[in-house]
């Protein structure tokens, strides 16, 4: 199991069960250091970016590897996953601009 800090798409819970065929529950949380901002490439979805002047608000869920599998086929290649610490301490990990 790990940990997944989300902050656009997948915070709807439509969104998340259709893509984990399941639904999960989350515990708000941000990133400090980070801004949510349109994707470069897709610019009907948003991504994050590092600012260190910004909070990037969110949650945070735990997934298997079934889940990072499914979460990775729905964000593409236009995404990569990145470690992050929440402001609360939560170690996880975070989908991002593959472009940065």
């Amino acid at each position: 199991m790990g940990k997944l800090f989300v902050y656009g798409s997948l915070l709807d819970d439509k969104v998340r069960e259709r893509v984990l065929n399941k639904q999960i529950e989350g515990e708000k949380d941000e990133l400090r250091g980070f801004r949510v901002d349109t994707h470069s490439f897709l610019t009907s979805f948003p991504s994050v970016y590092r600012d260190k002047d910004e909070i990037a608000k969110g949650k945070v869920f735990e997934v298997d590897e079934k889940d990072i599998k499914r979460l990775d086929t729905y964000e593409t290649q236009f995404y990569k996953r990145i470690k992050v610490k929440t402001i609360n301490g939560v170690e996880c990990e975070t989908y991002m601009d593959s472009h940065y």
